[in-house]
């Protein structure tokens, strides 16, 4: 689905509730008092989540042709996903209850070795219990994986499955749907909360939900293989 559809239907669903939204001060991790979160869901839309981790820890700077450049699969393949979003929410990690992952699959034209890679690390994803949406690609552009987010992000809302939501994307087409969410409960029982690094930050996203946390150098060096940290070159500032 284009870029323009997927816009006009997220735009649609914002229209559907109105009220003020209540912006919750900084603080903590979470939006409130921890005993009130009980359930969490991480969305994680996975193109933009790991070329944020490359262009922020790895190839700052870097030509392809550099000797220390990382490819993507190797950090998908050498970053532990699932712990980090356990660690994230380590005020009480009972309340995790799903893990969504959304990306799009490999087809015809893209090398072997990328296409093998991608679907260990879908399958390894699937194995440790995580929720994955699979869109597609098509002339170098992903389809389908922003719509399946936003409607997980909305429905599952909607359903009260989780009164905070992380979400590990810089992609600014959500804010419609975030939007929607947090004006529907105006007594702020349900939340966003925007996960983001030093660069490829969003501000549409940061005005829009209710929590914002910044992502540091040592919360993402942890989770990392030891060949991996090897490489490792954040760029100043993060």
């Amino acid at each position: 689905m284009t870029y323009c559809v997927t816009s006009v239907i997220l735009f649609v669903l914002s229209s559907l509730y109105t009220g003020e939204i209540k912006r919750v001060p900084q603080g903590t991790l979470f939006p409130y008092n921890v005993a009130m979160v009980q359930n969490v869901i991480i969305f994680i839309d996975g193109e933009n989540f790991f070329r944020c981790i490359k262009e922020n820890f790895f190839n700052y700077n870097l030509g392809h042709k550099d000797s220390r450049f990382v490819k993507s699969k190797d950090i998908k393949e050498g970053f532990d996903l699932v712990a980090f979003c356990k660690y994230l929410t380590r005020a009480d990690s009972d309340v995790l209850k799903e893990i969504y992952y959304y990306d799009a699959r490999l087809g015809n034209g893209f090398p072997i070795e990328a296409i093998s890679s991608q679907n260990r690390f879908l399958k390894n994803l699937g194995n440790k219990g995580v929720v994955v949406r699979i869109g597609k690609v098509e002339n170098n552009r992903q389809k389908g994986t922003d719509v399946f987010l936003a409607t997980d992000l909305l429905t599952l809302g909607w359903r009260n499955k989780y009164n905070l939501a992380l979400l590990l994307s810089n992609d600014k087409d959500f804010r419609p749907a975030i939007d929607s969410l947090q004006r529907s409960y105006k007594n702020c029982k349900l939340a966003v909360q925007y996960c983001h690094f030093h660069h490829g930050y969003c501000r549409a996203l940061d005005e829009i939900c209710a929590r914002v946390l910044k992502i540091r150098n040592g919360e993402i060096y942890r989770f990392c293989s030891p060949n991996l940290q090897k490489k490792w070159l954040p760029s100043p500032n993060v």
